[in-house]
């Protein structure tokens, strides 16, 4: 993984782009010698968003299950029974 300073990525921006959307390859951005920014191509950042939202809602059944929770799902067949 490439890491630059600031002023080395407003120097090659596109470079860094093309290789995080064609190369697959992120680079960190640092300031001071501390990383502040990612860049990473969409297809990468979308993959981290389906995974987020997918351990939130594994965490949010796990919870629901302990707390003897019911889904609406399971609520509404309640009902019709």
């Amino acid at each position: 993984m490439n890491t630059l300073s600031t002023v080395e990525a407003r120097k090659s921006l596109s470079e860094i782009i093309n290789q995080a959307a064609y190369g697959g390859e992120p680079t960190i951005i640092e300031r001071r010698g501390k990383p502040v920014a990612v860049v990473v191509s969409v297809e990468d950042f979308e993959a981290m968003e389906a995974l987020e939202d997918y351990l939130d809602v594994q965490e949010a059944e796990k919870r629901m299950k302990e707390d003897g929770a019911v889904t609406l799902k399971e609520f509404r067949a309640s009902l019709e029974d």
